[in-house]
């Protein structure tokens, strides 16, 4: 029996490589993501190299319609590793970025129903998972056929359309669609794209900036999972606004209170997120770690329906991106056009309505003041922006470009490797912001697709684990002294 549309995929799972990283992924990895599962028969197959060099050719593209790709063959591991490392006029795959799956014992071609009895291998062909894990579509040829990349980006571009319009069924149009309307036409066509393909559609424009192709320190990346950097130190975080400062100079010698009031955050929607600008008086700044200067801390601003980086090839819910600019130049505008010019902290959302983050409250309260481009609200109390960072500092750094245009190759990325929480209800509010006036495009997605990591340098810092019983039994013994 085939397995057809409309039912749920087996699950899969096994030892995979990608970019000579050997990496367990399973169905249960891709879940929220519309899936390619590509079979070909075996490593090394001239068909089959030629279709993985092609299928390479449009992976922004489907990471643009939140599709990934998952590669399976019969070869070992061990073998995809060798594929890998092999540049491709010799007949390898080198510098693919697509995971490939070992299935030596054939059990994953059978399941799909791909495997070529008798033969020891499967067909060639793939199958395309909505998010929800339910086949959508399939394609399978014998061995001496290819498969028409070409072919199936349209197929996941016109499923990922029409599961859209199929959300929108419901709601009534009024007035109805006209083909004398163009205008409406236009909205209802905005509607129902994916919200990630109309941010890079009209808002990255990616293809506008020559960068995006030939850098090759672009960003966000996947952060593998790694070893410890010895040599790495921690970060020094001074994020304390001045009324909270304990220096002299900030309070008056009569009643030793703040000489500065607590100033009022305010929030904007710039059209693409919402941000928040940190003034210069509150001198907040980071230092240590990987930097080799003080960095100012000079604005802080939220992607959300996914997060930019992923950990170990998992996305997150959302990330905030603390923007700091080298303190030995004037202003941010000096700093970008220089080498070390800017740094930028990352903290990764994760949804949970038990556990919100309490800042992040704070700004989820006034979102529904500035739904429109350019409107701005202040919090009641104003956000401590100290209190948006994870308990524990862990966190990987890497040489990098900014995710928005234009894209210039001058940050020094610091991704805590711990993340906060943020509540369902603060997401919400932020995929109702929209990109420009009433009845515009809402802001449901704004996430730039994984880049090429390529052969730059990523590092981890660990934070030294607390001994807890030591610290307890410490505590104990000064108290039966002191007794």
């Amino acid at each position: 029996m085939s397995l057809l549309p409309g039912n749920k995929a087996p699950s899969f799972g096994g030892i995979s490589v990608i970019d000579g990283d050997f990496q367990d992924i399973g169905l249960e990895d891709y879940e929220g993501y519309w899936l390619v599962l590509f079979f070909l028969p075996s490593d090394f197959d001239f068909i089959g190299t030629s279709s993985l060099l092609e299928l390479e050719k449009i992976v922004d593209e489907l990471h643009g319609l939140n599709c990934k790709v998952v590669a399976c063959s019969r070869s070992s591991a061990v073998v995809h590793d060798v594929y890998g490392s092999i540049k491709p006029q010799y007949g390898g795959i080198r510098g693919l970025s697509i995971p490939i799956l070992e299935d030596p014992s054939l059990d994953i071609a059978r399941n799909y129903h791909m495997l070529k009895e008798n033969g020891g291998h499967s067909f060639r062909g793939y199958y395309i998972m909505n998010p929800e894990g339910v086949v959508r579509a399939k394609a399978v040829g014998d061995l001496p056929v290819g498969i028409h990349i070409k072919h199936l980006l349209r197929k996941v571009q016109t499923l990922a359309a029409l599961e859209w319009e199929n959300q929108l069924l419901d709601e009534k149009l009024d007035p109805p669609v006209e083909d004398d309307n163009p205008d409406l036409l236009g909205k209802l066509k905005d509607k129902i794209t994916p919200g990630n393909t109309f941010y890079i559609q009209n808002f990255l424009h990616q293809q506008d900036f020559p960068i995006t192709k030939s850098g090759k320190l672009q960003s966000p990346i996947n952060l593998p999972e790694m070893e410890p950097t010895v040599d790495l130190a921690p970060l020094k975080f001074n994020y304390t606004p001045p009324w909270e400062d304990e220096y002299d100079f900030y309070f008056t010698e009569e009643t030793h209170q703040p000489d500065i009031d607590p100033q009022p955050t305010s929030i904007t929607n710039n059209g693409h997120a919402w941000v928040t600008s940190i003034p210069d008086s509150f001198n907040s700044s980071i230092h240590g770690g990987p930097l080799t200067g003080t960095y100012r801390l000079f604005k802080l601003h939220c992607h959300w329906g996914s997060s930019e980086h992923s950990i170990n090839g998992k996305h997150k819910d959302g990330e905030l991106h603390f923007v700091h600019y080298n303190s030995k130049y004037d202003s941010i505008d000096s700093a970008i056009t220089n080498p070390e010019g800017v740094c930028v902290v990352s903290v990764l959302l994760t949804i949970d309505d038990d556990y919100p983050n309490p800042e992040l409250e704070k700004v989820a309260d006034v979102l529904d003041l500035i739904q429109c481009k350019g409107e701005s609200a202040e919090t009641p109390v104003p956000l401590d922006v100290s209190g948006l960072l994870p308990a524990v500092k862990s966190y990987y750094t890497y040489p990098g470009g900014f995710t928005t245009p234009d894209y210039r190759e001058v940050i020094d990325w610091i991704v805590m490797k711990e993340g906060i929480c943020v509540s369902s209800k603060a997401i919400n509010l932020m995929k109702d912001l929209s990109y420009g006036g009433p009845g515009d495009r809402t802001i449901d997605f704004n996430c730039r697709p994984i880049q090429k990591t390529g052969d730059r340098s990523i590092k981890l810092y660990m934070e030294p684990k607390v001994d807890s019983m030591a610290d307890e039994s410490l505590d104990n013994k000064k108290e039966e002294k002191s007794s």
